[in-house]
């Protein structure tokens, strides 16, 4: 990925220089203002949305999930989704009653217990909404096969006695009741017409009175479901105590008083079964609307929805009176606040995007830097291939001066894969981060860097399974064998002598940085610091699992990392790493030679090429976030004077002032100068750089 190229990902990120930043805090106001011409056009898009999403989903026999019916979209969603549902059941059952017919085409009992069977079965996947309306199709659709094979049982069966008739005439009795209660005429005139022929067979046996005995139990029957029948409508249309009262109070005449108290008694059964029925789907109801207020909470508090659906449920369940004034304002509230949250979550990112802009005056707390890299760059990462993501990932670290927490954890994630490819590439993210100058610190323990420079080593001669598996033998931190034999080792070419590489610290230190970078010599001060840093990541690193040339080059690596020259003198995190204004940091030494005279009195002036910034374990600390403070030295006539309890830091504010006030004065001057005419001095801006 080219340059320009990184910084136009990194800069789509956010845009900190437009106002769209600012969030929007105008729901409330939008809810007032918002005209009912355009309320209404937007209730249309919704419910032609709704209509479109549920026509995608795929019909099933399962209970499908539901949306709350609520809004006007929820309903149209739900009526779409059932309508479907209940077509692909209708097919479902439909086939399967066809193949039960063919089953027990001899046998009517047979085909009616498979089919309640296969009824309570299906029911259990049908959704609630439907079950009443299902259950009535399925009944009517099993009537037609079940007459058909009574047909063809009452024709194949062989009645040979009074009895056979009578057993077969129970199955045609159920069906009238059904079909009577039903109020189905054409179901119920089949079977009579059925029983009435067994009750001519047994009359032509010699069984009149059991013939007339059959013909009277199937007329009182079928009165008595007539009347059940008209007492179930009333029932469910919300009159069945008025009808069971009214049928006490005025019995039909052809009816016994003992007929009438059985009827009132089942009458009373079924309206109780009707209200508890009606109570669990109220109960049910009740359940679904506490969840849709729960839900509705949820998404309002944490911004899972669009604010404007939020509002519309919100405003139904509380139309309807589902939720109270108190709970409308406290879920009001809470997409406020967490349309205040954006806002500043989109200012704070500005100035991230600042700084990875190159405005290297901003600080930012590391917080927000791993925010930002989580929220804004770890997405634009997903679809990158390795290289590109591997410059995006470097050059935020770069500018940040610091990994971000969600990325180091990554790495560390990666460098532990099974996935020799993935431990190749991680490996080499750790070592691009780690050569990243100014980055404070390594986040990488020294066994993940070993094992990652002896990956990247290996690899040069081994496939990448060869490599990972050979480098993790070479760092194993269990491997005390291992360990002990190179810290006997270090113990020998400290020494030196006859056949035993030499291993001396401080010539190696000269050799590498005396001169350091642009010919600066090295003072006593910088060398002693220079060796006992090198000293310890030399060792570190060998006794990680690095051969010694690599562990010095490692070392080397860190030094070159975090040592630079300021104010002609070499040291660790040199501020002006840290603190540019206007793309210079010339003004440190005058402010660090200002505040100094200010704070300590000496017996003789302190010139500025005497004053020295040295890093202390503060200053490490600090500089991963950026803004590294340090401890102050006076170094002259070859005496160090440390002035104890004096930690300091150059004052960006101030001298970002200063540039301003300096650069207004001559925009000013300019003018005036342009009032009268004259050709204005072509002076430069101050860029804080004294030139």
């Amino acid at each position: 990925m080219a340059r320009f190229e990184q910084q136009r990902v990194l800069q789509s990120i956010a845009n900190p220089r437009t106002g769209e930043a600012q969030g929007t805090l105008a729901v409330a106001d939008t809810l007032q203002t918002f005209g009912k011409w355009g309320m209404e056009q937007y209730r249309k898009k919704r419910i032609v949305s709704a209509v479109e999403e549920a026509q995608a989903v795929e019909p099933s026999t399962q209970a499908p999930a539901m949306r709350s019916d609520m809004t006007e979209t929820g309903q149209a969603y739900n009526e779409i989704v059932l309508a479907g549902h209940a077509a692909a059941i209708k097919v479902d059952y439909s086939r399967h009653i066809g193949e039960l017919s063919m089953q027990y085409q001899n046998d009517p009992q047979g085909f009616d217990n498979a089919a309640m069977a296969y009824k309570a079965e299906m029911m259990n996947n049908v959704a609630p909404e439907l079950r009443a309306a299902v259950s009535t199709d399925y009944d009517a659709a099993t009537i037609r096969p079940s007459l058909s094979i009574r047909d063809t049982f009452q024709k194949n069966q062989v009645i040979s006695s009074a009895n056979d008739i009578l057993q077969a005439s129970n199955v045609f009795l159920d069906d009238v009741a059904k079909a009577a209660r039903a109020g189905d005429l054409e179901v119920m005139n089949h079977n009579v017409a059925a029983i009435e022929r067994l009750a001519e067979t047994l009359d032509e046996l010699g069984r009149p009175q059991e013939a007339q005995q059959l013909l009277d139990g199937m007329n009182a029957q079928i009165d008595k479901q007539i009347v059940l029948g008209r007492a179930e409508d009333a029932i469910q249309a919300g009159n069945g105590a008025s009808f069971i009262q009214n049928f006490i109070d005025n019995p039909p005449e052809d009816l016994t008083p003992d007929q009438v108290d059985s009827y009132a008694s089942t009458m009373v059964a079924m309206d109780n079964r009707y209200q508890s029925l009606i109570k669990e789907q109220q109960a049910g109801v009740s359940i679904e609307t506490q969840r849709t207020i729960s839900n509705l909470e949820i998404a309002a508090k944490n911004g899972l929805l669009d604010p404007e659906e939020i509002t519309a449920q919100t405003e139904a369940l509380f139309d309807q009176g589902l939720i109270t004034p108190a709970k409308r304002t406290s879920i009001f509230n809470d997409i406020l606040a967490n349309e205040k949250k954006r806002q500043k979550e989109a200012t704070d990112f500005s100035s991230v995007a600042l700084r990875l802009s190159g405005d290297d005056s901003i600080f930012v707390e590391p917080k927000l830097q791993d925010e930002y890299f989580e929220k804004a760059v770890m997405p634009t990462l997903a679809n990158a291939d390795p290289q590109s993501a591997q410059m995006v990932v470097v050059d935020y670290v770069q500018r940040m001066k610091r990994v971000p927490t969600a990325l180091k954890n990554q790495l560390s994630t990666f460098i532990q894969s099974d996935n020799p490819d993935r431990v190749a590439e991680a490996a080499r993210m750790v070592d691009k981060i780690d050569d990243i100058p100014g980055l404070a610190k390594s986040v990488f323990s020294t066994e993940q860097q070993a094992f990652a420079t002896n990956v990247l080593n290996l690899m040069a001669n081994m496939t990448p399974e060869e490599a990972v598996a050979q480098a993790r033998k070479l760092t194993d931190p269990n491997d005390q064998v291992r360990i002990e034999a190179r810290k006997t080792n270090l113990e020998a070419m400290r020494k030196g002598g006859f056949g035993v590489e030499t291993l001396d610290y401080t010539e190696e230190v000269r050799d590498l940085f005396n001169p350091i970078f642009g010919g600066t010599q090295v003072d006593a001060l910088a060398e002693a610091n220079l060796t006992k840093e090198y000293k310890t990541l030399v060792d570190q690193y060998y006794l990680a699992g690095m051969e010694i040339d690599a562990a010095r080059a490692k070392a080397e690596q860190t030094l070159n990392r975090n040592w630079s020259v300021w104010n002609g003198n070499a040291m660790k995190y040199a501020p002006d790493k840290y603190y540019q204004v206007a793309g210079s940091t010339d003004y440190i030494i005058d402010q660090l030679y200002s505040d100094v005279n200010k704070e300590i009195v000496m017996d003789e002036p302190i010139r500025k090429a005497d004053l020295r910034l040295v890093a202390t374990e503060e200053t490490a600390r600090t500089a991963s976030t950026g803004a590294p403070v340090y401890r102050v030295v006076i170094v002259k006539d070859g005496n160090i004077t440390p002035l104890h309890g004096f930690h300091w830091s150059p004052d960006v504010a101030r001298e970002t002032k200063r540039v301003e006030r300096a650069n207004k004065k001559l925009l000013e001057e300019v003018q005036q100068e342009a009032e009268f005419s004259q050709p204005a001095f072509e002076q430069p801006l101050d860029t804080g750089r004294g030139y």
